[in-house]
């Protein structure tokens, strides 16, 4: 069984946030706050850069702009965040579990560049 499936039986099952997750290596707490990380980092730096719309092609193009100004791991890690996008930033997110796996699949996407 691979990862992905580990965590979306670990999800279905609705497991206890203090149950270990063996074939990723954290617990369901530690994922939570790796995910909330990267949410943070993200809007971080969309403030540090005055990225301000709502709008992901706004966005899209101020970090461009950014990009050209002042091309570092920040800017690129703002583009590669939005074009891997699924939900995890800009969606209207109450659900422990369906922050985590948002997450995770971005991590993969991320980790597939």
């Amino acid at each position: 069984m691979n990862d992905y499936e580990y965590l979306q039986r670990w999800l279905d099952k609705e497991s206890a946030d203090e149950a270990a997750l063996d074939g990723i290596g954290m617990t369901a707490e530690e994922l939570f706050y790796e995910a909330e990380k990267y949410r943070r980092r993200f809007f971080e730096l969309q403030k540090k850069y005055s990225i301000q719309s709502e709008n992901i092609s706004r966005i899209i193009a101020d970090i461009c702009r950014n990009i050209k100004a002042a091309p570092n791991s920040d800017t690129l890690f703002l583009y590669t965040s939005v074009l891997l996008e699924k939900g995890l930033l800009f969606g209207c997110l109450t659900d422990r579990e369906q922050i985590i796996f948002l997450w995770f699949e971005q991590r993969k996407k991320d980790a597939r560049r």
